[in-house]
């Protein structure tokens, strides 16, 4: 059993941190608890008043440094520093070593660790006056305050700087990726940016879906929001729920609870939960919904919903989540102590890992000594093997073109609603093999014909594909024709099991004719993956055939009822 310090995913990565940004600060963290020994170099001088307000616990778990960027003898430490560093994060405005100071000193990325370059938007670009940070002006300049929901039809800013957290999400794993690509033997560009532009697309992918010359329409729905099943509302004591029935099933039952189950019959419903989604039905329904959590006390409605098996919980202040019981059981929060003895809560990582289990070294240091005094200084000969095996951050002469850092893995997407298939499709931009694998909605059994079952199934995926808002998640995915070879398979499974291993010869024909016309994908590979998850599906669906037999009793209609 190796020891607990090489436990860790990242264990004997050298991360150093030249950023001076929120975005930056929250990279080198979520690094460090995966841990990787990370560096900060702080320029000289007081820390900027929003990196100082977290650094408690945006800087947890680093060692620290100060460095003058005007100092020969701290270049020079620097210098040592990048020299046994794999990855190097740096932004592009000051104050402190930018990533233009280091072009400008002659250093280069890949000589010898990545780059990760963190500008305020894009690199060389930031379309806004002094170039620094900003997750408001992010919001502003990409649509995203229009995008909000209000009282009025004007734009609304965040209270909370998604833009700039989800900067640092993509900029860890870019970093993650690349060391992985590196460890596999790729040949890897050596530097990648990771800006606030690319931040703030992340937190709304669906906004980027619409063309600048369509006219701009107010969402309905108050600042409450526009889904009248997904919202908050105010109950009869004044408190705050949010009212979080996502799908139809949730729907059903919530509405059924709160007593407003009328909603159904009324006939722009039509008995059909998914049609209170519809623009026209918006509005009004919203309208009653306010009239009936209005009629009882909060933790009165939270009982009655939870009982339901709907979800919903209190709308609270910000930072009472970080006292919720849940938190504390899922190890989201943190009790620890500063080197100056003050007692602190700060929120645990974010995420955990079975074999290489995550945790936090202690909060941020509350000094730093000189780049010259920091010890262990790093240097080139002491990289560990693991991490110089494989190809080199900067391709010599000769070489082939870089690769994507993931190019080569294959990824099995069964994740369903919003999250899921866009952790898919991320890694597919990292050059990964995604797989997504879709159930067809109910609608698609609903509308089969009897002469021709699997035509209306596949009809009925390629339709769920198109539905607004999961184009963007499930980009780069082989989603429409896996998702006709997964319910072929199945009712294969329900009516004729024994004839499954004469069926790859249609599969690949399926292929043909329902693949996205991906054009990066040729031929043979995509037939390749589809032969090995064909035997895949072939060995699991036979380990169940025998509890399948008794829907060849039932018939199809079993499915037909089931709940999403």
């Amino acid at each position: 059993m190796p020891p607990a310090e090489e436990q860790h995913a990242l264990a004997g990565v050298r991360v150093l941190d030249l950023t001076g940004s929120v975005a930056g600060a929250v990279t080198g963290m979520l690094l460090a608890d995966l841990g990787a020994d990370v560096v900060k170099v702080h320029p000289p001088g007081a820390v900027p008043l929003a990196v100082r307000r977290g650094r408690t616990m945006w800087d947890r778990g680093k060692r620290a440094a100060t460095a003058d960027p005007s100092s020969a003898e701290d270049l020079l430490a620097l210098d040592q520093l990048i020299a046994g560093a794999d990855v190097l994060l740096v932004g592009t405005s000051g104050p402190g070593i930018t990533y233009r100071g280091l072009i400008d000193r002659g250093r280069r990325p890949g000589e010898p660790c990545f780059w990760v370059v963190m500008p305020p938007y894009l690199l060389d670009e930031t379309p806004w006056p002094g170039g620094q940070e900003s997750a408001g002006l992010l919001f502003a300049w990409l649509g995203h305050a229009w995008n909000q929901s209000s009282q009025e039809d004007v734009p609304v800013d965040c209270l909370f700087p998604l833009a700039l957290h989800m900067q640092a999400i993509w900029a860890a794993m870019v970093a993650v990726a690349l060391l992985a690509g590196r460890q596999r033997g790729l040949t890897l560009a050596p530097l990648a940016v990771a800006g606030g532009a690319h931040g703030a697309q992340l937190v709304s992918p669906g906004t980027f879906t619409a063309g600048r010359d369509e006219p701009h329409v107010h969402r309905p729905g108050g600042p409450g929001g526009a889904l009248p099943n997904y919202r908050t509302y105010r109950c009869g004591d004044g408190q705050w729920l949010f009212f979080g029935a996502f799908s139809n099933a949730f729907i059903q039952r919530g509405l059924t609870a709160a007593g407003a189950g009328w909603i159904f019959e009324d006939p722009r419903v039509g008995g059909n939960p998914g049609n209170l989604r519809l623009p026209k039905n918006l509005t009004w329904i919203a309208r009653e919904l306010e009239k009936v959590f209005a009629t009882r006390p909060r933790d009165e409605w939270l009982d009655l919903l939870e009982a339901a098996d709907c979800p919903a919980a209190p709308v609270n202040e910000p930072g009472r989540w970080l006292d919720h019981d849940q938190v504390t059981a899922l190890g989201l929060r943190v009790e620890a102590v500063t080197d100056k003895g003050q007692e602190i809560v700060m929120p645990g990582p974010l995420i955990d890992l079975s074999l290489t289990p995550v945790s936090v070294r202690g909060p941020a240091v509350s000094s730093w000594p000189g780049i010259t005094r920091l010890q262990p200084l790093w240097t080139a000969a002491g990289t560990p093997p693991r991490h110089q095996a494989g190809g080199q951050p900067s391709p010599a002469p000769g070489e082939p073109e870089p690769q994507p850092p993931l190019s080569g893995l294959r990824v099995l997407d069964l994740g369903t609603i919003i999250a899921g298939p866009y952790v898919g499709s991320l890694l597919a931009d990292l050059g990964a093999d995604v797989i997504k694998i879709e159930r067809p909605p109910l609608g698609a059994f609903r509308r089969r014909n009897t002469a021709e079952p699997l035509a209306c199934l596949e009809y009925g995926v390629l339709q769920s594909l198109e539905r607004a808002g999961f184009d963007q998640a499930r980009r780069a995915k082989q989603s429409a024709a896996i998702a006709v070879l997964a319910v072929k398979n199945l009712v294969a499974a329900i009516t004729q099991s024994a004839v499954l291993e004469r069926e790859l010869v249609d599969d690949r024909r399926k292929v043909k004719l329902f693949d996205r016309a991906d054009a990066s994908r040729d031929r043979a590979h995509r037939d390749r993956g589809i032969a090995a998850l064909h035997q895949h599906r072939l060995q699991v669906l036979r380990r169940h055939v025998r509890k399948r037999r008794q829907h060849l009793r039932r018939g199809i209609e079993d499915i037909d009822r089931r709940k999403i």
